[in-house]
């Protein structure tokens, strides 16, 4: 079967555009109480959630902490050009440098958490954008909570 037949199978209606990082919901070390309630939920909620962070370093501390103290997820995945530095969490751009994307969610239907890591350079941020507009026409928002990554660097 063809790639663009899959796109078409799991294709939805709505694209998700992506947001300017000025609306992304900005977190920072140390953590309120209402930050950690807020970040759970987004954690928790299936869709597509933007956060912003000081630092990406930071911004992967967050991450891990929350997968590391939630116990949710078995399979979880990163969208980045740079190492995962989570253990046992797949990186989605190495991984599909050999393969289609459309492809490559059809082989791995177990992700169950996804973060995308959002350049601050104009041109990986075109692949990202693109690559988030494939995770929307494969409807995968709906099968997972996807957190987009934004930093201030």
């Amino acid at each position: 079967m063809e790639a663009k037949n899959l796109t078409i199978l799991f294709g939805n209606r709505e694209m998700h555009h992506s947001r300017d990082p000025r609306e992304a919901k900005f977190f920072k070390m140390p953590y309120s109480e209402a930050n950690i309630l807020e970040l759970q939920n987004i954690f928790l909620t299936k869709g597509f959630h933007h956060i912003k962070t000081p630092s990406l370093e930071q911004g992967r501390k967050l991450i891990t902490l929350f997968l590391e103290s939630l116990h949710c997820y078995y399979d979880p995945a990163c969208f980045t050009s740079r190492g995962v530095g989570l253990k046992g969490a797949v990186n989605i751009y190495q991984e599909m440098q050999n393969k289609n994307k459309e492809i490559f969610f059809h082989d791995n239907p177990f992700i169950d958490f996804m973060w995308i890591e959002m350049p601050s350079k104009v041109e990986p941020r075109q692949v990202v954008e693109k690559f988030i507009q494939t995770c929307g026409s494969l409807q995968l928002e709906r099968r997972m909570p996807i957190v987009v990554l934004h930093s201030e660097e």
